[in-house]
């Protein structure tokens, strides 16, 4: 699963398991908060978590 993640994405996830929000996390890395949700999505894409189903929640969940 993890493998496909780019190194962005990646880091977005790890903003995400800790609960950062969009906003938060676009301001920790200087980017936009749409650049953000296009990586969510990247990642919602890749590992198959709907968009119903909560991402973070995901991340606790399947990730040690």
């Amino acid at each position: 699963h993890y493998t496909t993640l780019t190194s962005t994405e990646l880091l977005v996830a790890t903003y995400v398991r800790a609960g950062l929000t969009a906003a938060q996390t676009a301001s920790v890395m200087f980017v936009s908060v749409r650049a953000i949700e296009k990586h969510r999505q990247s990642i919602r894409r890749k590992l198959d978590v709907s968009a119903a189903e909560d991402l973070r929640s995901w991340f606790v969940e399947h990730v040690r």
